[in-house]
């Protein structure tokens, strides 16, 4: 295949127009093998032990491209999911945070209830957490070092399967409502 110097196309000519759609499609196709083996080559990684990419949860750092527990962060990891399971709200624990001083993993002092409630559900803390490959529909359980007990994480997220979502709004008064 014959390309002269100049890359400008007449897309009148005919023969040009063929030359630009050939070189388009080599193009496309070279993008799309490069695409899958990088796609490949995370979910490997991933499967050996590595992290997915990203930052990492509140509570780990990254090393060597694997995710160990933080020093400082696992302690208050420890304490938010122990204040939590003694029935303090959320609200209380973001006060606390606030109160000392503890960053957040995008470097905020201040904390918001959501934040929290993510570290909660969060399994790394358990010892796992999961990816899916959603090209290949293939979900991969990653392990990770433990931060937490069981049974503090059972504490937490039975607590948290109570709590009911209530709302003050109400948008229309019906008969049917209770």
């Amino acid at each position: 295949l014959f390309v002269n110097d100049s890359n400008e196309y007449d897309l009148d000519n005919p023969s040009d127009k063929l030359m630009f759609t050939i070189m388009e499609g080599i193009s496309e196709f070279d993008n799309s093998i490069r695409t899958e083996r990088l796609r490949r080559g995370k979910l490997s990684m991933i499967k050996n032990g590595g992290w997915k990419g990203g930052p990492p949860p509140f509570g780990y750092e990254l090393k060597d491209s694997k995710l160990i527990p933080h020093k400082t962060e696992k302690r208050w990891v420890k304490k938010i999911y122990e204040e939590y399971s003694k029935g303090i709200s959320m609200y209380e624990i973001q006060k606390l945070l606030m109160r000392n001083g503890v960053v957040s993993r995008r470097g905020n002092l201040v904390w918001n209830e959501q934040s929290i409630k993510r570290i909660l559900l969060n399994t790394h803390f358990e010892g796992y957490y999961t990816y899916t490959d959603k090209k290949l529909n293939e979900m991969v359980r990653c392990e990770v070092p433990k931060i937490l007990p069981s049974s503090l994480v059972k504490k937490v997220r039975d607590r948290l399967s109570n709590v009911q979502k209530t709302s003050n709004y109400i948008k229309t008064v019906t008969l049917l409502k209770e």
